[in-house]
């Protein structure tokens, strides 16, 4: 025969101290126990496995045991008595759980004489039913089925606690307990609560069929109780959340709807009936003659022919020199000699970036949404075809020689080489049709966050030029023989100098944040502009050895550096919104031209023996157009969307 704990008996080491004995039978008790180091006083529910269970079958409810509390220890809701901590002494199984002040509802019963008021048990049984939806609605969810009055009590502030979860049952000898919470089970756990809700208001448990009439509950709860008393896991609620809200309903049942009577019109209420309104202008419109009908219906018609017009502008073919902005999923084109908007050309992405041939008839616009570049008749002004060359293309170079174009994958950190063809285009012809011989053939790993890029001529290395070596055939599927190409890598803090014929890296230099680059006209300076320091850097285009460093770009956040067409100054555009002008041989500042807007990116327009330098600003969104003789803006020409890249074509 099993013995029960002692007063003064410690447990878990020392931790725990019996206090006294509350309930104790051969399968197990019920004691107060206080924690040594708190001195907080707790329950210590026991569990003795039946002394003729095989060992086996032991360790089998042991670890279902262990399961449960598992689950339970998790559970942090105010009307669920909190489980502490579980532990074992030989056989016999422990729990801590939350010592619960108060009585329980089968003994607050008793003390009564008449059932319990309807609206206090229809707020007990929504906060039950949030309980018992909080033990379901998880992962690994809990069946509370050992719901009656005894198991639950009320404590001194009236809240309602479940006190019990059923754990002498995983030693049951003719049960195995399982928590999956199918329908079958929810319909049980859902009588257990109508058995409880009923006794609460009647006190007496209902019949075996259920409700018989003679109850003295309103109809509403009736038909709810009802249908809780079927157990039929196809009748009954879907969920306590459900049933919460039918309790609910009959708590606090909505307001009436108050009888509404429509009051005499005043005229000019009839004359702002709309639905009238509508009503006679149909009315008026079938009555009147065909001809009348046709004449109307022809002039909607040519109304929304000449909205989608306006909306949808015919492109014009280009003939003579225009600068082509990219603005978002518009590519806008300007008569470089009127100053003033060609043609719009609408794209299906949002266009980043812009580059042509030298001649001028191949235009190419790269989004970074979208894996191919497009290819564009400049003459037409029509999209004749695509050049896949993989995700995220965002900047495009032109070489200096116009056979090869460099496209800028700053995600991937990627140069991509696309061999151009000289192949004509067709002047008219639908989007996706022509299929342009251009290809990417070749990539160039620079690192993460690709900037910028420049090129020299194709040309034999000093090497070669000295007769040290032989001189190679040029390989046509990379760019020409003795080509350097010079990428700078922001990310990677990576300037790299490379020889592509054949793909060979010359030399490379640790450069903190480097950005866009340009050559001078002579090819032996590369120009790095730096972009935590809004400095220019100069290094030997030979073997990127550093030079003098410019400090003073009138003004900050370097876009872009550009060498003037006379080869005498450094144009530098500052995101700051200016543009700074410096001289190629003594590297100083010279003046500082005022933009008034945020600039993005800036090209030059050749006419004869002059200059001009376009420059692409946002906010507002604009061209402007600068004389470099006078270091004055010419004029501004507005583009609506924020142009993102410019490129002029001859």
């Amino acid at each position: 025969m099993a013995k029960e704990l002692l007063p003064g008996q410690e447990l878990c080491e020392g931790r725990y101290e019996v206090i006294k004995t509350l309930t104790f039978v051969d399968e197990g008790g019920v004691y107060t126990i206080r924690e040594r180091e708190t001195r907080q006083v707790l329950l210590l529910k026991e569990v003795i496995p039946p002394p003729h269970m095989p060992a086996e079958e032991v360790d089998k409810r042991v670890q279902q045991f262990r399961e449960a509390l598992l689950i339970l220890t998790q559970f942090d809701h105010p009307n669920l008595s909190k489980i502490f901590l579980h532990f074992s002494e030989g056989r016999r199984q422990y729990v801590v759980m939350e010592r619960v002040e108060g009585i329980t509802l089968k003994t607050l019963l008793d003390m009564s004489v008449k059932p319990l008021p309807e609206p206090q048990v229809l707020r007990w049984a929504m906060d039950l039913c949030d309980a018992l939806h909080y033990m379901h609605d998880r992962p690994a969810p809990f069946i509370f089925d050992v719901l009656n009055t005894t198991h639950i009590m009320m404590t001194s502030e009236e809240q309602l606690k479940l006190i019990n979860y059923g754990l002498d049952r995983f030693f049951d000898e003719e049960e195995t307990r399982s928590f999956s919470a199918n329908r079958e089970v929810l319909a049980d756990e859902m009588r257990s609560l109508g058995d409880t809700l009923v006794f609460l208001l009647t006190r007496k448990p209902p019949g075996p069929f259920g409700l018989t009439g003679d109850e003295e509950i309103s109809e509403e709860l009736s038909r709810i109780l009802i249908r809780l008393l079927t157990a039929d896991g196809q009748r009954t609620y879907a969920s306590f959340e459900e049933l919460k809200k039918a309790f609910d309903r009959v708590l606090n049942p909505p307001p009436p709807a108050a009888p509404t009577a429509k009051a005499p019109q005043e005229p000019w209420v009839k004359l702002l009936d709309l639905n009238r309104l509508w009503q006679d202008a149909l009315w008026g419109f079938m009555r009147q003659p065909l001809w009348l009908v046709a004449s109307e219906i022809l002039g909607v018609l040519a109304l929304v022919v000449g909205t989608w017009f306006v909306l949808n502008p015919p492109i014009h073919p280009r003939e003579g020199p225009a600068a082509y902005v990219a603005c978002g999923r518009e590519i806008v084109v300007l008569d470089a000699r009127e100053k003033k908007p060609l043609t719009r050309i609408v794209m299906d992405r949002p266009i980043h970036s812009l580059v042509s041939t030298p001649e001028g008839t191949r235009l190419y616009a790269a989004s970074a949404e979208f894996p191919n570049l497009f290819l564009l008749n400049s003459l037409s002004n029509r999209v004749v075809g695509m050049i896949p060359v993989g995700p995220g293309p965002e900047e495009l170079i032109m070489g200096p020689g116009g056979g090869w174009l460099y496209v800028l994958h700053s995600q991937t950190g990627q140069v991509g080489f696309v061999k151009l063809s000289s192949e004509e285009i067709p002047m008219e012809v639908e989007s996706g049709v022509f299929r342009p011989k251009d290809s990417m053939i070749g990539v160039f790993t620079a690192g993460p966050g690709v900037q910028g890029l420049a090129a020299t001529l194709a040309g034999p290395s000093p090497a070669e030029a000295s007769g040290s070596r032989p001189t190679p055939s040029p390989d046509p599927q990379i760019p020409d023989a003795g080509q350097r190409i010079f990428v700078s890598s922001l990310l990677g803090n990576r300037l790299t100098a490379l020889e592509p014929s054949p793909l060979k890296v010359l030399a490379t230099e640790d450069v903190d944040a480097p950005g866009p680059l340009a050559l001078t006209p002579d090819a032996r300076t590369l120009l790095v502009a730096q972009t935590t320091t809004s400095h220019i850097l100069t290094y030997r285009a030979e073997n990127l050895q550093p030079g003098p460093r410019i400090l003073q770009v009138g003004g900050s956040d370097i876009q872009q550096i550009l060498i003037s067409p006379n080869g005498q100054e450094i144009w530098s555009v500052n995101a700051s919104g200016t543009l700074g002008v410096l001289g190629l041989e003594d590297r100083k500042l010279r003046s500082t031209v005022e933009l008034q807007g945020k600039p993005s990116a800036a090209c030059w327009y050749l006419v004869g023996e002059e200059a001009e330098l376009w420059v692409a600003t946002s906010t507002p969104n604009q061209i402007v157009v600068v004389n470099p003789s006078t270091r004055m803006v010419r004029t501004r020409i507005p583009v609506g969307a924020t142009p993102t890249d410019i490129w002029m074509v001859p």
